[in-house]
């Protein structure tokens, strides 16, 4: 409502003197009637509390809408994080922030509370990786090293699955990640060498891989090596296709001299794994094919063949150099390996056997008849024949450095089959001495024989023999030295006589020349007989040289 004020009192007015006063004359006015009005809007002063509610509710709900999920990750220590400033990257774009960083109730795990944008909520599940990224140097790379300046961060690594707010962090970054392309496989080997997660595949000297891992299989008997090649050389791995390692320095002795193999400095120092596809038309491996890890490249290109003829061998002298993987050649060309060398007590009979198995490729034999390999049935029926006709194994020594031996099989029709009498599950083959066991087997028998001789018997006869030798050889020299004399002293007189006769005279010429050939002959009987008092044994030995 409007209020009117009453009107102000007037001051008096001057007049002049003398001038006559009019308000006297006139009544006093009333008082002026006040008027009051009502408005209908409120005052636009009410307007900013509402506004300032507004703006506040549309901010907090702003906030609320835009915060992303709040999660909990387990580490073993929190080397490097700090709450309100260590940040979670994806691909280097920060997603997250560290809020609160508290060890578990007993101690053992360090517990750090972190809230990620929005964003990020359907990438959480049970597949998603979390690991803190530090400076990391090891022998095949360096990492990390920006956080020298920027500190140490989380780094998250998406996964598909369940739904999932809580984590455990990992010690290591994982060594493939899930945005990389390509085909993981399984190496089966008997030892593992200086390979570790981490270890570079190579195809022809070029990374093309790494070693995820490795463990034991289920019975224990072998090592499964766990292996990831990019995209696209994964395409490189078909069936048959040949892993085989190539840690440290390959270093072999054989009839062509000594050779050195290796890959790289890396692969020397932390060790690695090749592959050759020989077949490049064979189909291509799926993921988690199992295959063989062979020990060197050597070991990897001579297996041609998966299919093999087992037989077992029983040989009667030592096996000792003989070991499983040794070669079995025929004439010196191989056509398997030893698989198997063990002992056997029969306690029935109170013997010792040591069963050889080996295993011959059929694959290695071509056949001439234009077929490329034996089939297994094929190879078994041409054994057998050879059999028949003569063939014969037997172990030969392959390095007298090393003292390694091997299986050689050949032709020997003079020998008769030696076979085991026993009952085996594989077929047997005959097998003879070896070469060296024969020589000492025949030294043996010869020393046998000259045992059996009367050596004492012998000598003493020799001896009178001797004996008489120089009672007799003395006085023939004695009277072969006097003859000698004798000749000399006739020759001295008949070219006495001879002087008489004419110089040049065939008779003169003729008998000195008889006389000089008896001179000869005397003076040879003479060197005889001072030989024969120096070496009577001479007359049965023989000069000496």
């Amino acid at each position: 409502m409007n209020i009117h004020p009453p009107s102000q009192p007037t001051t008096p007015v001057q007049r002049p003197h003398g001038a006559p006063d009019s308000a006297a004359q006139q009544p006093d006015p009333q008082p002026a009637e006040v008027a009051i009005s009502r408005r209908r809007l409120p005052s636009i002063v009410w307007l900013i509390p509402v506004v300032a509610l507004l703006i506040g509710g549309w901010l907090a709900y702003q906030t609320i809408n835009e915060k992303g999920p709040t999660i909990t990750l387990r580490f073993e220590t929190a080397d490097g994080l700090e709450a309100g400033k260590t940040r979670i990257k994806y691909k280097s774009v920060n997603v997250g922030l560290v809020e609160q960083v508290d060890l578990s109730d007993d101690l053992q795990e360090v517990i750090v509370t972190a809230s990620l944008d929005k964003g990020a909520t359907p990438h959480l599940t049970e597949a998603t990786q979390f690991w803190v990224v530090r400076p990391q140097v090891s022998l095949t790379q360096v990492s990390g090293l920006g956080t020298l300046i920027s500190g140490a961060y989380i780094a998250i690594e998406p996964g598909v699955g369940e739904s999932r707010r809580e984590f455990i962090g990992l010690n290591t970054p994982p060594v493939v990640r899930r945005d990389v392309l390509g085909n993981k496989y399984v190496l089966k080997t008997q030892e593992l060498g200086s390979i570790a997660p981490g270890s570079p595949i190579y195809y022809r000297e070029m990374p093309v891989g790494e070693v995820l891992g490795y463990e034991l299989s289920e019975d224990d008997q072998t090592i499964e090596v766990h292996v990831f090649v990019e995209s696209p050389h994964h395409r490189l791995v078909r069936e048959g296709t040949r892993f085989y390692n190539v840690s440290g320095i390959d270093l072999s002795m054989g009839a062509d001299g000594m050779q050195v193999r290796t890959a790289s400095l890396a692969s020397i120092i932390a060790g690695g794994i090749a592959f050759e596809t020989p077949d490049q038309t064979a189909p291509g491996a799926p993921d988690d094919t199992v295959f063989q890890l062979y020990p060197n490249q050597q070991a990897a290109a001579e297996r041609v063949s998966a299919e093999q003829l087992p037989y077992v061998l029983y040989f009667e002298d030592s096996v000792r150099g003989l070991s499983v993987g040794a070669p079995v050649e025929f004439r010196g060309i191989r056509v398997g390996e030893v698989s198997d060398v063990h002992i056997e007590f029969d306690s029935s009979a109170s013997t010792v056997r040591i069963p050889v198995t080996i295993a011959i490729e059929p694959e290695r034999v071509p056949d001439i008849d234009g077929r490329r390999h034996l089939t297994a049935q094929q190879a078994h029926a041409a054994i057998q024949a050879l059999v028949t006709k003569g063939m014969r194994a037997q172990l030969e020594t392959g390095s007298l450095i090393t003292g390694a031996r091997f299986i050689a099989l050949d032709l020997h029709p003079d020998e008769p089959p030696r076979l085991a009498d026993v009952a085996t599950t594989q077929p047997q083959l005959p097998t003879i001495d070896s070469t060296f066991n024969a020589l000492s087997h025949s030294a043996s028998r010869l020393l046998a024989k000259l045992g059996d001789l009367p050596l004492d018997q012998l000598v003493q006869e020799l001896t009178r023999t001797v004996h008489n030798l120089n009672t007799q050889v003395v006085p023939l020299a004695a009277s072969v030295g006097k003859t000698s004399d004798s000749a000399d002293a006739a020759l001295q007189q008949m070219r006495e006589t001879l002087g008489v006769i004419a110089e040049g005279a065939p008779l003169q010429v003729e008998t000195l020349e008889m006389l000089q050939e008896g001179a000869a002959a005397a003076r040879s009987i003479r060197v005889l007989t001072e030989y024969l008092e120096r070496h009577p044994e001479a007359l049965i030995s023989g000069k000496g040289s």
